[in-house]
């Protein structure tokens, strides 16, 4: 990650924005997988409060890598590299299978920085198109710690 020298009125923006950031709706469906994802679109919605704070974001593809920065009115900035992972393109053109590397970038890139949160049960090919194993339910109850007298 590359920063500004100083990053406390960035910093405090970004604090006064996050109160007001939500988690991306899951507008995009994957029919593969059948499975519902967060889309780009869905994701600069939620971020919408950091432009209330002074705050601009801009996100560039340079080769193999997206570059996104992160500045802030006062002239404060951070910026991080997100690597490119283009696959073989299957029923598609090169520069198409480079875009959709890059809209996945740009999703993932903004919710690393912004503390989004979001399911990724569209990301399977990462894991070579195993299914993704099922989530506990967290809504159990946890088990009982036993006090000292039990022990």
């Amino acid at each position: 990650m590359k920063t500004s020298e100083q990053l406390n009125e960035l910093f405090s923006a970004l604090s006064k924005a996050q109160e007001n950031i939500k988690n991306a709706q899951k507008e995009g469906y994957n029919p593969m997988f059948k499975s519902n994802y967060s889309t780009v679109t869905s994701v600069l919605e939620a971020i919408k409060p950091v432009y209330k704070e002074n705050i601009s974001i801009m996100q560039m593809p340079e080769a193999d890598k997206l570059i996104t920065r992160v500045g802030h009115s006062s002239g404060q900035w951070l910026e991080i590299e997100t690597p490119l992972f283009i696959g073989e393109p299957k029923g598609m053109s090169k520069m198409q299978a480079y875009g959709n590397a890059v809209t996945y970038a740009r999703r993932y890139a903004l919710v690393s920085l912004f503390g989004i949160g979001q399911e990724d049960n569209d990301g399977n090919d990462c894991n070579h198109n195993e299914p993704m194993a099922k989530k506990e339910n967290l809504n159990k109850p946890l088990n009982k710690i036993p006090n000292k007298t039990n022990i």
